[in-house]
């Protein structure tokens, strides 16, 4: 039984080892955890100066698209608006390459004449 006395005798005095063990070991994983933490951070980070460069540029080719896209609407426009007063011009200069009511035929393309006195002709 001596033994197990001397056992009871080194636990008595030894009882704060296992607290001083206990607080060592959670300063260790705490030290981990607080690392790895810290690496995590830095990572996400990175990776929302990535997200928010992306958001940028992509912003930025918005922008550059709908600048694009008001030049060619207006192009389309001038190019419209141009097309449509070449059009009235060519009516205009069909209308002068008609001959005229002194050249013995109307508008109408039918038969001229000042001195027509009768009822019009039959149509044709």
């Amino acid at each position: 039984m001596s033994t197990l006395s001397a056992l009871t005798e080194w636990v008595k005095h030894m009882w704060p080892l296992p607290l001083v063990l206990a607080v060592a070991m959670r300063a260790v994983i705490a030290g981990l955890v607080s690392r790895r933490a810290a690496r995590d951070r830095k990572k996400l980070g990175l990776e929302i100066a990535r997200l928010r460069g992306d958001a940028e540029r992509a912003e930025r080719e918005r922008v550059h698209l709908e600048l694009e896209i008001e030049k060619l609407m207006t192009k389309f426009e001038r190019q419209q608006w141009t097309g449509t007063v070449a059009g009235q011009h060519i009516d205009v200069a069909d209308l002068h390459d008609r001959p005229s009511p002194g050249d013995g035929t109307a508008l109408s393309g039918r038969p001229f004449r000042s001195d027509w006195s009768g009822p019009p002709p039959p149509s044709q």
